[in-house]
């Protein structure tokens, strides 16, 4: 579950995201990557109640699924990139970082593809 901050600040943005999509006319693509401070601190219930405000919005959701290598190799999470950090904090490590990267390209990739369609319909 995000913090309560996080929430109230997503939920605030509902009538500016409207807005915005009135002006674009077009739905966002979405993906979520998150960190905790331990192995087991809820980073797929993390990403999955943060899909729920880009539900809100309207967003199409990009999830890593278990595409690639990479995702296994980062921890398997299918939702989004995750770190457990650990306390004190550490960096994540070159896996991590790459799946990262994966996610951000395979995100990127939906981008363009919709972008597309919506002009081809334009």
């Amino acid at each position: 579950m995000p913090a309560r901050v996080l929430v109230t600040y997503y939920s605030a943005t509902g009538s500016v995201h409207r807005l915005a999509e009135a002006v674009t006319a077009g739905a966002e693509e979405a993906g979520a990557d998150v960190s905790s401070a331990e192995l087991h601190g809820g980073q797929e219930a993390t990403i999955l109640s943060l899909n729920n405000v880009f539900y809100h919005w309207g967003c199409v959701i990009v999830p890593l699924g278990y595409t690639d290598d990479v995702v296994y190799a980062a921890g398997g999470n299918p939702y989004g990139t995750s770190w457990p950090a650990g306390f004190p904090s550490t960096m994540p490590d070159e896996k991590v970082l790459e799946c990262a990267r994966f996610q951000g390209r395979r995100l990127a990739h939906f981008a363009e593809v919709l972008a597309s369609a919506r002009a081809e319909a334009a």
